[in-house]
């Protein structure tokens, strides 16, 4: 390493008043400047050409591809302009040879890991030839089987390129041979991860819920955004993004409304005791006939019934369907159903109850 520093010394001029020797030092920093500018270059000409071509072409993959690629690539040409300035300094100083092998490992580690970061980012790629693989041989994937397949390919990426790169400074094999013995200790402190891991593989197998669709859980409702090695996503009807392990996922009951396709609307109408049997007759039929307008409240489920005396009211069960899924048409037709119930109500002349108390009074002389 002194010989070496002393050439790098000797190379850049230091301490001999720059003599001719260190215009060789000038010519390696004049290529590393020209790499550097030839970057700036690629992003203006080359990839900016290529972006033209991909929108005429219409192509996302292409577009994606060319996107992908432009940063990574960009970073190597700076690396390649700093390999061959060391390249050329080395042809004048012999000296500089004992890092040779050193330097050109680590331009090859350069360019593994710019080729995996390119192919890493190519997600959309991968998506949407999953897409069309699915639909040309009709396998019946669901989002989340593609989603959570695009991570593994990106996850191997990672992994192959890591391994490919130590493997330039390491003896890989020692080092997977070495993980064996330390993989029961491993595993005992990661057991909770692994646990879900495995639970979210089971969830990606049983299929219980999809990206996008409304489930229950553990007391957690709302829109599934991302299934993860590890945990499930969920966004709720008050915007909260909720994060749950894939092992409570897997060991509790789902609820998935989104596969019903309909919502049930259920309450109970408190009728005044005043209301004798055919005004309760009357404001069933109103109210049947009333379901028949509405379109979007299907015929199965109907159910208007005198259900039970209660402490202060007649109590009386109206039960439907409603045709939707999404939370907000349902509320909106919720509301009208309501308001229409209460104008009947009144148009049968029947009246709402109210919890009530009824004292009854005596005199003194009435008591005796």
């Amino acid at each position: 390493m002194i010989e070496v520093a002393a050439a790098l010394s000797a190379a850049f001029g230091m301490g001999t008043g720059l003599p001719s020797i260190g215009w060789n030092a000038l010519i390696a920093a004049g290529i590393v400047l020209v790499f550097v500018a030839g970057h700036r270059l690629l992003e203006k000409l080359l990839f900016k050409l290529l972006r033209v071509v991909a929108k005429k072409m219409d192509s996302e993959v292409y577009e994606s591809i060319v996107k992908a690629f432009e940063k990574p690539l960009k970073y190597l040409f700076v690396f390649l302009g700093l390999y061959l300035a060391y390249k050329y300094l080395m042809i004048q100083y012999l000296p500089l040879a004992a890092a040779s092998g050193f330097v050109d490992k680590l331009m090859r580690v350069v360019v593994i890991l710019t080729m995996a970061t390119g192919f890493y980012n190519l997600d959309r790629v991968y998506s949407s030839v999953l897409f069309k693989l699915d639909d040309r041989l009709n396998l019946g994937s669901t989002v989340l089987v593609k989603q959570l397949t695009v991570k593994v390919i990106r996850t191997l990426i990672m992994v192959l390129a890591i391994g490919m790169a130590a493997s330039e400074f390491f003896d890989v094999n020692g080092f997977i041979a070495g993980l064996g013995i330390a993989g029961l200790a491993f595993a005992m402190a990661a057991k909770d991860t692994l646990g879900n891991m495995i639970a979210g593989m089971t969830l990606i197998m049983d299929r219980p819920y999809d990206i996008g669709e409304w489930i229950s859980c553990s007391g957690v409702e709302g829109e599934v955004e991302e299934l993860s090695f590890r945990s499930t996503r969920i966004r709720t009807a008050t915007k909260e993004v909720v994060v749950v392990p894939n092992s409570i996922m897997a060991n509790n009951p789902i609820s998935n409304f989104t596969r019903r396709g309909i919502r049930r609307l259920r309450f109970t109408l408190g009728v005044t005791y005043d209301a004798g049997p055919e005004d309760l007759e009357n404001l069933r039929d109103r109210i049947l006939s009333y379901f028949d307008t509405e379109d979007m409240v299907l015929q199965d489920g109907r159910i208007v019934r005198f259900d039970q005396f209660g402490a202060s009211s007649l109590d009386v069960l109206v039960n439907c369907f409603i045709n939707t899924n999404d939370l907000a048409l349902f509320f909106e037709i919720r509301e009208r159903i309501q308001l229409s119930v209460m104008k009947i109500m009144k148009e049968v002349g029947t009246s709402p109850a109210f919890p009530s108390l009824s004292i009854y009074m005596e005199t003194a002389e009435a008591a005796k």
